[in-house]
């Protein structure tokens, strides 16, 4: 596939227009797609597992959040904590080889009380007293 652009930078407001060529026997039956996105753009990805290191701890103790992440933007997706849906902690999480899972590692410390955790669309439950 030969691009007109393959690297620029937009500022708000701004667009730029692209062409593609590519022979069709190139894509062996297969559909085309275009992913579009930048290092300040949300991108998608796949939570499939979120796992917390205890279901219930003393407030301020360190607690570990581990999310299994799949599927992110072919350059890599920003992957947020929330914490009763406030963004606490971020990681970046690059593709990995043929879209194997990759895990990411969040600790915290929470004041007391039920807290609700979320990666994505994956959720869980902690106790804190």
């Amino acid at each position: 596939m030969l691009w007109s652009d393959n690297y620029f930078s937009l500022l708000p407001g701004e667009s730029k227009q692209l062409t593609a060529a590519l022979a069709t026997s190139d894509l062996g039956g297969t559909v085309s797609a275009v992913q579009v996105g930048g290092w300040n753009i949300l991108t998608d990805f796949q939570c499939t597992a979120l796992e917390v290191s205890k279901m219930a701890a003393a407030a301020g103790d360190p607690i570990t959040v581990t999310a299994t992440i799949a599927n992110t933007f072919i350059d890599g997706s920003r992957v947020s904590l929330f914490v009763d849906e406030k963004p606490i902690d971020s990681a970046f999480v690059a593709p990995t080889a043929l879209n194997a899972a990759a895990k990411v590692d969040f600790t915290i410390r929470l004041p007391a009380g039920s807290h609700q955790l979320r990666v994505g669309s994956k959720a869980a439950s902690i106790l804190v007293n």
